[in-house]
């Protein structure tokens, strides 16, 4: 067994014969991006092969989860393999804030899309260090909001890399950066998704980031070399 094929090369050269398997150095992702275990988790399935979106916010009505929701629906419906991580909360104290989860949920249903949303806070209390993880996790902030004071996350999602797709609102619009995907809140699901697969389609980072973890992710080289050839000598 080597870990290149230039090492399977040499050692043709010196032994005349070919190695039993080619299994290469593999990347910790999980340890490099100090991701928390309970982040690590949530995404192992979907890490190498979904588009991974965070909305970070609290359940409220004015946050249009229920656009981003359509918005996931419409991205499945158009063939990508897509995961939605909501971070926030709804507030225990007002019942009109459960109500509303609870229909965005019954949307979910509706759109038989809930095994592609993770409403993260009902998991696991989102710290700070929480937070950065799901930013490292993420491959864009997907961002629908009908009202903000400011528009910090934007921000946020600049500072980690993050492709950012929002609402054509102020002060958002303000504050975008440039490449900034915005979006009119009154355009169809479909319309947006569209728009979000094709940037992807362009998006060099982060098709070197799905090869980076399909190719050399440490845990997928064990789980797909390493252990059966394990298994084979026990």
């Amino acid at each position: 067994m080597t870990i290149s094929e230039a090492r399977a090369a040499e050692f043709r050269n010196l032994m005349g014969s070919e190695v039993d398997a080619i299994v290469p150095n593999g990347l910790d992702f999980a340890g490099v991006c100090t991701l928390t275990p309970e982040v690590a988790n949530l995404v192992r399935e979907d890490l190498a092969t979904s588009i991974i979106l965070f909305y970070p916010t609290r359940i409220l009505a004015r946050k249009n989860i229920a656009f981003a929701l359509q918005i996931v629906g419409a991205l499945r419906d158009i063939g990508l393999q897509v995961r939605l991580l909501i971070s926030g909360a709804p507030d225990s104290h007002n019942r009109s804030s459960a109500e509303h989860f609870a229909g965005l949920k019954r949307l979910a249903a509706d759109l038989q899309i809930q095994g592609l949303i993770s409403w993260v806070n009902e998991l696991f209390y989102v710290d700070e260090r929480q937070l950065h993880s799901l930013y490292m996790v993420a491959d864009a902030m997907l961002f629908p909001s009908r009202q903000e004071g400011f528009g910090l996350p934007l921000l946020e999602a600049a500072a980690h890399r993050l492709p950012v797709f929002c609402a054509n609102i102020e002060p958002l619009k303000s504050i975008a950066l440039s490449g900034t995907l915005l979006f009119d809140l009154r355009d169809a699901p479909r319309n947006v998704a569209l728009r979000i697969r094709n940037a992807f389609a362009e998006d060099a980072m982060f098709k070197r980031k799905k090869q980076l973890l399909r190719d050399y992710s440490a845990e997928r080289l064990y789980l797909e070399k390493m252990e059966p050839i394990l298994r084979d000598l026990l």
